[in-house]
């Protein structure tokens, strides 16, 4: 007809679920797109995508996901919800949805959606659009996040593309960007749908979790599988490890950051080696961790090929804490220095090798070998046990329990049960850092 006939076609799935061993969740064409409503094949809601396209205006498919996400969290125990591609379905379908968990007593621990997108104002829209369909009470009582590819895009140049201005950090990412809470992001590097160039961040990544696993003022942080245990980079596990006790016992809960070497900072700053667009230096303050109560924390990552050798100035001004004199330990042992001392021009000096990164905190260094008792004899026969401990236990250190010289997987505390013969040793570190056997 040499005309546009869309109008006079009419689309139908051939789709159906109508035989489930549970008699339940039957679903027909009904449920799908195109299924007979009107249509125009056409943008994120309303195309014929990955084969199964739900249809979520329809009342049969809201009610089967409402009960099947009930029945998942509570006869499962499922705690959490990661919502795939949340950018296909309406953000009214998503608002309803944790509108009917809450008022069946259900509230998931964290509730995080993928909106493939890189602008930070797009990630921005969509939050706020699911948000304005949930009820105040819900709104009250969970937070729906979504992932902060914006700061992955930024991270992942810094990581990746020569020549780029690691700067850029500092300025990108939904928090930074849009102010939106940090319990509504999540920050990662990688994930499992980065399947081309340049989507995931592929040279030395674990500067990116550096920067993540120590800023949780940019959202909550999320490591990928993949890169925590991977045949190309071993050590990432241990490295990933460190820097989530690092976390744990030193950062969490960070209140205020203030980026030291972001463009134009009032920070004076003299580099010897390496320089200001391949490294990012900060300084976090009032963390709600028990360890370090009214003391700061300052990080710094080299993305350079070269050493990173710089006196850099620090806020000594409030909310900060650090003073001229004060003294940060290197908790992670990474750098050339295991201390940084605020000098009279209110600056510290950082040492680190090409491609690291380190966090300094102001902590009591560990000068003496933790002394180990044993409660009861240690001759016994097989069946037997006793129990090895530190005579003082500190929250805020590491520990790592030691069998014949060789590492005991997973005996991280201040004590250990002894069920077998050997040599047994503790190592007791600030983080790893500093450490006595």
């Amino acid at each position: 007809t040499n005309s546009d006939v869309q109008s006079q076609v009419r689309y139908q799935t051939y789709t159906n679920f109508t035989a489930t061993p549970s008699g339940r969740g039957d679903m027909n064409y009904l449920n799908f797109k195109p299924n007979g409503n009107p249509t125009c094949l056409c943008g994120d809601w309303d195309a014929m995508l990955f084969y199964n396209d739900l249809d979520q205006y329809y009342q049969a498919t809201i009610d089967t996901f409402h009960v099947w996400t009930k029945w998942m969290m509570e006869d499962v125990g499922v705690e959490g919800l990661r919502l795939d591609a949340v950018k296909n379905f309406t953000p009214e379908f998503t608002g309803n949805l944790l509108d009917y968990l809450h008022d069946n007593g259900n509230d998931p621990k964290i509730i995080v959606g993928e909106s493939y997108d890189y602008d930070a104002a797009t990630l921005k829209s969509r939050l706020d659009a699911v948000y304005s369909y949930m009820d105040e009470d819900t709104k009250n009582a969970m937070y729906y996040s979504l992932f902060d590819f914006n700061l992955q895009a930024s991270l992942r140049d810094a990581c990746d593309a020569f020549g780029y201005d690691a700067r850029n950090v500092f300025s990108n990412g939904m928090h930074n960007s849009q102010q939106i809470n940090r319990k509504n992001i999540i920050t990662f590097v990688n994930n499992h749908d980065f399947r081309e160039e340049p989507q995931s961040a592929d040279n030395d990544p674990i500067l990116g979790y550096a920067f993540i696993l120590t800023n949780p003022l940019a959202g909550i942080p999320c490591v990928y599988w993949s890169d925590y245990h991977h045949n190309d980079y071993p050590s990432y596990t241990d490295d990933i490890n460190k820097l989530m006790s690092a976390h744990y016992h030193f950062i969490q809960g960070a209140q205020d950051v203030d980026y030291l070497t972001r463009f134009n900072s009032p920070y004076a700053a003299s580099y010897f080696s390496g320089g200001a667009s391949t490294s990012l230096i900060y300084q976090l303050s009032n963390m709600t961790d028990v360890c370090l109560p009214g003391r700061d924390v300052v990080v710094a990552i080299n993305f350079s090929g070269s050493p990173l050798k710089v006196d850099i100035g620090v806020n000594t001004g409030s909310p900060y804490h650090l003073q001229t004199g004060d003294t940060l330990v290197d908790i992670l042992g990474r750098s050339g220095f295991p201390y940084a001392i605020v000098n009279g021009s209110s600056q510290i000096y950082i040492d680190l090798p090409a491609r690291s990164y380190s966090v300094w905190a102001r902590v009591s260094p560990i000068t003496q070998a933790p002394v180990v008792s044993a409660a009861g004899v240690t001759s016994f026969c097989n069946g037997g046990q006793v129990m090895l401990s530190a005579a003082v236990i500190n929250d805020c250190h590491s520990y790592q329990w030691k069998r014949n010289n060789e590492i005991i997987q997973g005996a991280t505390r201040g004590y250990l049960m002894g069920t077998v013969s050997g040599v047994f040793q503790l190592e007791e570190s600030v983080n790893g850092a500093v450490a006595h056997l």
